[in-house]
């Protein structure tokens, strides 16, 4: 299993549990594949999500951090 970094475009807001999910942070979805991070994503988020990364994108862009999703 390996961990992917998913961010959100500026119009992006969701509410998964108590965490609030936009533009200033940074979803990490721990998956198998990155094919299965995007079918997680896609379910999660439908079409309203920006980029998945592999690593750790540049922080200094998302002020609110990291948010481990556990779905």
């Amino acid at each position: 299993m390996q961990k992917y970094y998913i961010t959100f475009g500026q119009a992006h807001i969701h509410k998964l549990g108590n965490a609030v999910l936009n533009k200033d942070t940074v979803a990490v979805i721990v998956e198998a594949s990155e094919e299965a991070a995007q079918q997680k994503a896609f379910q999660l988020f439908k079409m309203q999500w920006n980029l998945l990364y592999e690593y750790v994108p540049d922080m200094s862009y998302f002020p609110d951090g990291l948010v481990e999703i556990d779905l």
